[in-house]
C-alpha cells in the first residue's frame, strides 16, 4: 500500500477507516476495477477501461479524479471526477463505489473533496457544481438532496449502457443501442451565485415552461422575487450558440439562440441519435429560440437557474441568466426505461412535468 496524503478520513461502525485522496497515474488499473465491479464492461464511456486512456484523464488539467482507499487493506474501492465545465461551474460525474462498502456513509468523504477542490484559488469564479443522477439510484437523489442540491430537471434517454470497447467514434456515427435509462439534474449554488443571477425573466406565453418554473419555486425560495416577462414571438431572430456530440451517449447538447433554418439543418443532420438537448437562456434574445423549440416539438424537461453567461462577456460585469431544457427525441422514446425508475419524494413533481408530456407516445408540447 502507497503511502498517500488523504484530504479526509472516515472511520465507519463496522468496515474500518477510509480516506479519500487526489488520484495519480498508477491508480489506473485500480480504477479500472471499481467500474467492472458495478459496470461489468458495460459503462457509459469505455475509456474508464482503458489504464492508458485513464491515465490521461487523470492528468487532464481541466480533471480531479478522486479515489477512496480502505486503509491499510485495500486501495481503490471508490473513484469519481470533477471536471470544471465553464467559467463558473464545475461538474461530478463517474462517481463509484464498490457493492461492499455501499450505505456506510462513505459518500461524506466526496463533500469534503469536493470542498477542497473548490479552495482553490484557480477556482475562485465557480459559482455552481452541477451533477446528474441516475432516475433508478434513490439512495444517490436522497445523498443529492442532503448536500443541498436543487433538482431541476429530468431527461429521458440521457443514459446509455453497453459493451462500447469496440464502438469508434471516429466513425461520426452515434452508438444508440444499449439499455437506455433517464436522469434527473442537479444544481448546487456556491459563493456569491444568487448574486450574480439576474432576476429579469423572458418567457415565451407556453404553460410548460412555467409549470417547470413554478415547480422549481418549490425548491428554492430565491425565485420569489424575479421580474417575469411572458412575451409574444418576436420576429427578430439571433444565432448564437455552442454544440457539443456526446457519441457514446448519442447526445447533442446545444447552448444558445438559433435560428429557425439552423435547427431545421440540425434536426435533419442529427435525426439517428438519441436526445439533442437544447438550453435556451430566458433573456429578451432568447424568447425566439423559445419559441422555435416549441414549434418543431421539443419538450421542456427542465429549468436552470443561473447557467448561462455569454461566451464573449467577462463574469465581473455581467449577471448569469436562467435556461429553459428542451429536448428532442430523434430516435423516439424507450417506454421501459421508466419501468425501473425510483424517484425520491421531492424529485417526484419534476419528473411527473414530463411523464405527463411522454405517456401513451404524445410528444406534443
Amino acid at each position: 500500500m502507497l503511502v498517500h496524503e488523504y484530504i479526509s478520513v472516515l472511520t465507519t461502525k463496522s468496515k474500518g477507516t477510509f480516506g479519500i485522496r487526489n488520484a495519480i497515474s498508477s491508480d489506473a488499473p485500480y480504477i479500472c476495477e471499481v467500474f467492472k465491479s458495478i459496470y461489468e464492461w458495460e459503462y457509459l464511456y469505455p475509456k474508464v477501461y482503458n489504464k492508458m486512456k485513464l491515465i490521461e484523464e487523470i492528468n487532464e488539467e481541466q480533471n480531479y479524479w478522486f479515489c477512496v482507499d480502505k486503509l491499510n487493506e485495500e486501495r481503490v474501492v471508490g473513484v469519481g471526477l470533477l471536471r470544471k465545465e465553464s467559467e463558473i461551474s464545475i461538474y461530478a460525474g463517474k462517481t463509484v463505489l464498490k457493492k461492499a462498502y455501499q450505505g456506510l456513509g462513505i459518500s461524506q468523504l466526496g463533500t469534503e473533496c469536493i470542498f477542497s477542490f473548490l479552495s482553490h484559488p484557480r477556482q475562485e469564479n465557480i459559482l455552481r457544481f452541477d451533477t446528474d443522477v441516475r432516475a433508478t439510484n434513490k439512495n444517490s437523489q436522497k445523498f443529492a438532496d442532503k448536500v443541498r442540491c436543487i433538482p431541476y430537471g429530468f431527461i429521458p434517454n440521457y443514459n446509455n449502457y453497453a459493451d462500447k470497447r469496440n464502438f469508434d467514434p471516429s466513425e461520426r456515427m452515434p452508438f444508440s443501442k444499449g439499455k437506455i435509462e433517464p436522469v434527473i439534474m442537479y444544481v448546487s449554488p456556491i459563493r456569491t451565485y444568487w448574486k450574480k443571477r439576474s432576476r429579469n425573466i423572458y418567457f415565451a406565453k407556453n404553460q410548460a415552461i412555467l409549470s417547470f418554473y413554478n415547480e422549481l419555486k418549490k425548491h428554492t425560495n430565491r425565485l420569489g422575487r424575479d421580474h417575469i416577462h411572458m412575451k409574444q414571438d418576436p420576429s427578430r431572430q439571433l444565432e448564437k450558440f455552442n454544440l457539443k456530440k456526446d457519441y457514446y451517449k448519442s447526445c447533442i447538447k446545444i447552448d444558445g439562440y438559433l435560428k429557425e433554418e439552423t435547427i431545421q439543418n440540425l434536426l435533419q443532420n442529427y435525426s439517428n441519435w438519441n436526445v439533442i438537448e437544447w438550453r435556451v437562456p430566458t433573456t429578451q434574445e432568447g424568447l425566439s429560440s423559445q419559441y422555435i423549440a416549441l414549434r418543431n416539438n421539443f419538450l421542456v424537461v427542465g429549468y436552470d437557474p443561473g447557467s448561462f453567461i455569454d461566451i464573449n462577456t467577462s463574469l465581473e460585469n455581467t449577471f448569469v441568466n436562467d435556461t429553459i431544457l428542451f429536448c428532442l427525441f430523434p430516435n423516439g422514446i424507450d417506454y421501459d426505461q421508466f419501468n425501473n425508475i425510483k424517484i425520491f419524494k421531492k424529485n417526484q413533481g419534476i419528473v411527473d412535468l414530463v411523464l405527463e408530456k411522454v405517456k401513451n407516445g404524445k410528444m406534443k408540447v
